[in-house]
């Protein structure tokens, strides 16, 4: 009972310090932080499509990651793949074979030791076989301990270009505070009846309701830890942040 005890109170130090302290940059992209948000990519044909993230270790602590990834919106036929290790060592790659499953989980036995203030490689590959009709994919790589404990993640959306209109502006939305305690506030410039919906970071949806410019949210009874709002309206691309609830 007391080792399981300590363990329970390991785990929960290591989830309470580690909010915040990922960063996730696309490699030849150093100062955009994408952790809890969405990186775009375009897809312009079939054939593998390829992106590198650097994920950064800010816990102040060396850490042994596993990555979860999880197809949020999928087309059957792609493959994927993924390779991962700390930055500057020869990391291990897994074949799409071996990540039939949704979610799927590099091994437990293989993670990589993430020294900190450094950064473990995140090489991800996508083979599109087929030009999706107005439908974009959507990767969700999630990072932790291990599969049930996913302390931040970033989202890749692979966006066929015949279906992206170049004029089609985003949507601009503020979350106030972050991290939040009681209650949140969504302010949604320049936009009128939109949907917001909040995700916790196993993908449940905890909240899907409609807005018209700004909402307060009641999260007094959420559980803490990190959630991502998405909102979306006609006409504008959707847009994702990551929010903190620390009670």
């Amino acid at each position: 009972m007391k080792k399981i005890l300590l363990s329970i109170i390991a785990l929960t130090t290591i989830t309470a310090q580690s909010f915040g302290q990922i960063e996730i940059y696309e490699f030849n992209d150093p100062t955009t932080d994408y952790s809890g948000g969405e990186y775009e990519m375009s897809a312009f044909a079939v054939g593998e499509q390829h992106v590198d993230f650097l994920v950064k270790n800010s816990t102040g602590s060396d850490q042994e990651w596993t990555i979860t990834r999880t197809r949020i919106n999928e087309i059957g036929s792609w493959s994927d793949y993924l390779c991962w290790g700390a930055f500057g060592a020869l990391g291990d790659c897994y074949p799409a074979s071996t990540m039939s499953t949704n979610p799927w989980t590099t091994p437990f036995n293989e993670k990589p030791t993430i020294l900190n203030d450094a950064s473990g490689l995140l090489k991800i590959y996508v083979t599109p076989d087929i030009m999706p009709v107005d439908t974009d994919v959507t990767y969700r790589y999630y990072v932790g301990p291990d599969a049930n404990t996913q302390l931040d993640s970033v989202d890749v959306r692979f966006m066929w270009s015949a279906g992206v209109n170049e004029n089609e502006e985003g949507i601009s939305f503020n979350v106030s505070p972050n991290p939040a305690n009681e209650s949140l506030k969504i302010t949604a410039n320049q936009v009128g009846n939109s949907t917001v919906t909040m995700v916790d970071v196993l993908g449940n949806v905890v909240l899907n309701e409609s807005m018209s410019g700004t909402k307060s949210i009641d999260i007094s009874t959420f559980n803490n830890g990190i959630y991502f709002i998405r909102v979306e309206s006609d006409g504008l691309k959707p847009k994702t942040r990551k929010v903190v609830i620390r009670h």
